[in-house]
């Protein structure tokens, strides 16, 4: 490895290297901000370290952290980070490391190599800026990495959103030098003597960019010396029309999709009506990008999400789609199978308080007359009763118990003759398929009593002749008690 020279903090001038110009013009690095800087090794990124430190040179109290990540993907990978390390030194900024075996990480989920390395990648960045303190994470992707992006995505049928290519910036994510060419950053390191390393897996063919940015593109220069612009104007007209398409698809996705649990969000199908393909992909990429941070979704897979039908799934790298009556239910899997809460039947001691996944639920003896006066109350006001609170007549001998909904429950509904299949009663609540496992079932004797913002069975009726009764709160873990 070439020895480099001593750097000193020097003025930036806008006449001098394009690098240089591209770090001054960006609009996020300001006095006091920390700036975690990914570099991998590579000229881009050694370039983009070598300018943000000039650059913090001149701003007095910007901070720079060089941040490098090592794949496992070669038995010499280790050079990489000395080469980093060596020059993070010579600039007086500090530098952290992780690492991860990636392709082991990549079989164990069946995830492709590049998606893996990438998702590694951004996780140890995003944890890393948590730790550091830092402003803004700069990731050193160039115009020539545009302009392969945006080209590739065509070749596999992207629509508006993969067109866009990549953003300058997303949340705390930036990327100063796409203004910047990969020339320019091999010829500012080697006019300042700034040792990069090579990564040979760059060169690898079997790799669809590999194969685009070796063989491809250099065949269509030869015969469209413009394409890179043509390619790089084609991200900005596509950005402005998807910025158009999200003034209707963000405010959607705000409204109709909710974290139900760990690794699992549903998207009421609402979102959805009225919109066109176009739109339709924008926002169910949207919603995969925030459940799963996923970019690398073909339209193929927007098609099937669109039409999936009730009952149906469909399964993504990383994450399975379900179709319910009422939502698309996306559930992140990290690997292992995903086992879903279950309720454990138990007796519910009154008064007494138990507790579900999901739920708590809370008995407390009181008066007929108390609950009649309070039944009375909203029954004078055309109130009705809290859908979390409930008053059971009291019974000989009756036994309270928590369980989960079986196969085959059946109910009496108050005020109804005959009993109904609980099944029927959860399809008129509304209540989504994916909910109703998790709906605790109170019952005594045998009989069902309550369920939660579901039924109140008849044998809780609370008459003119009751003498004692329980008065039961159900509360969302989450959400403030009942009354």
């Amino acid at each position: 490895m070439p020895n480099s020279r001593t750097i000193s903090a020097r003025d930036l001038c806008t006449d001098t290297h394009p690098v240089e110009r591209a770090l001054r013009a960006a609009p996020w690095f300001r006095a006091g901000d920390v700036v975690l800087a990914a570099v991998s090794g590579g000229a881009d990124s050694m370039a983009m370290l070598d300018a943000l430190c000039a650059l913090a040179g001149e701003r007095p109290g910007l901070r720079v952290v060089a941040a490098h990540f090592d794949h496992r993907l070669r038995a010499d990978s280790g050079r990489d980070f000395d080469a980093v390390a060596a020059h993070a030194l010579r600039l007086g900024a500090r530098v952290v490391s992780g690492s991860a075996d990636v392709a082991a990480e990549a079989h164990r989920i069946g995830e492709s190599l590049e998606a893996a390395a990438r998702r590694a990648r951004y996780d140890f960045l995003l944890q890393t800026a948590g730790r550091e303190s830092a402003t803004w994470i700069a990731t050193a992707h160039t115009r020539s990495d545009q302009a392969e992006t945006v080209l590739m995505r065509i070749l596999r049928g992207a629509g508006t959103r993969g067109l866009v290519g990549i953003a300058a910036r997303r949340d705390a994510i930036v990327r100063p030098l796409l203004d910047v060419t990969r020339r320019d950053t091999t010829d500012y390191c080697a006019a300042r003597g700034i040792a990069w390393v090579h990564d040979p897996s760059n060169d690898d063919r079997r790799f669809a960019r590999n194969a685009l940015r070796h063989d491809t593109l250099p065949a269509l220069r030869r015969v469209f010396p413009s394409i890179d612009d043509v390619l790089v104007r084609m991200a900005g007209s596509a950005a402005e029309e998807l910025g158009a398409i999200r003034r209707v698809t963000t405010p959607r996705i705000e409204a109709a999709l909710e974290h139900e649990a760990s690794g699992s969000w549903a998207l009421r199908a609402s979102a959805l009506a009225d919109l066109d393909p176009e739109a339709t992909a924008t926002l169910l990429g949207d919603v995969l990008e925030r459940v799963d941070r996923r970019d690398d979704v073909s339209r193929v897979h927007y098609h099937a999400l669109a039409s999936i039908q009730v009952g149906a799934s469909v399964d993504l790298p990383r994450v399975r789609v379900r179709r319910e009556h009422d939502a698309l239910v996306f559930t992140v899997r990290t690997g292992a199978a995903a086992v879903d809460p279950v309720i454990v039947e138990q007796t519910l001691d009154i008064p007494g308080e138990i507790h579900t996944p999901g739920w708590s639920i809370r008995g407390e003896r009181t008066t007929g007359a108390v609950a009649r006066a309070r039944l009375n109350a909203l029954s004078e006001s055309d109130g009705t009763p809290s859908p979390h609170v409930a008053f059971v007549a009291v019974a000989p001998g009756g036994v309270f118990r928590i369980r989960a909904p079986r196969a085959g429950d059946r109910v009496r509904p108050l005020g109804m003759r005959g009993h109904r299949k609980l099944s029927d009663v959860f399809i008129d609540a509304r209540i989504p398929f994916r909910r109703r496992a998790a709906s605790p079932v109170l019952e005594r004797n045998g009989e069902i009593v309550w369920i939660p913002g579901v039924v109140t069975g008849e044998s809780a009726r609370v008459g003119p002749d009751t003498a004692g009764a329980v008065r039961f709160v159900a509360r969302l873990v989450g959400q403030e008690e009942a009354t």
